[in-house]
């Protein structure tokens, strides 16, 4: 199993990773990406976006509870390890970044 650092900063999507580790790490972004009920024909994938205009404290709970689902549902083969958050306070509001630390066990 290797460790790997996952934030919801999108890349182009690769049509064909070169291998499962890079496979799992797109899923989650595009996980982290997603929201939930958007999906026309699988509306449970995705991040549940009811933290949104919540205390920070509670919106990072949610926001916790809801990745630990998806992956857990979506992308079995990660094994989250650590979800912290960077916050952005510049912009208008206040962004919370999730930063998902996960082992990947290529073999499920």
């Amino acid at each position: 199993m290797s460790r790997y650092i996952v934030d919801s900063s999108l890349n182009e999507i690769n049509y064909s990773p070169n291998n499962v580790a890079l496979e799992v790490l797109q899923n989650i972004q595009v996980l982290l990406n997603t929201g939930k009920y958007t999906v026309v024909l699988d509306r449970n994938l995705g991040i549940d976006y009811s933290f949104i205009d919540k205390p920070v404290e509670t919106a990072k709970a949610l926001l916790r509870v809801s990745i630990i689902e998806a992956l857990r549902e979506y992308e079995p083969r990660a094994e989250i390890l650590s979800i912290q958050f960077r916050s952005n306070t510049e912009d208008i509001g206040y962004k919370l970044t999730p930063v998902v630390e996960v082992n990947i066990n290529e073999w499920l």
